[in-house]
């Protein structure tokens, strides 16, 4: 049981370290004018409105998903990138 807990913690403290580091990449690029992609915001700020028009409003976190099935259905359609130029 201990174990687990150190191995969780662990998890835990690698994750926070990985958003720490993406914040601060996402951070700077802002600062650098630079174009974020929309997945370190989606990472970042999941329920910031990403997109608003006629139609209604949309999260990044939306946005991530939607975008995220797409490729699954392209890939699904077209194969698998290594089969496809093989």
């Amino acid at each position: 049981m201990l174990l687990l807990r150190r191995c969780h913690k662990l998890k835990l403290s690698a994750l926070d370290g990985f958003i720490e580091k993406l914040r601060r990449s996402f951070e700077e690029e802002e600062r650098s004018n630079l174009v974020v992609p929309t997945f370190k915001k989606a990472m970042l700020y999941p329920d910031e409105i990403a997109v608003k028009d006629i139609n209604g409003e949309y999260t990044y976190f939306q946005l991530y998903m939607s975008a995220k099935r797409l490729a699954i259905q392209i890939s699904n359609i077209c194969g698998k990138r290594e089969t496809y130029f093989r």
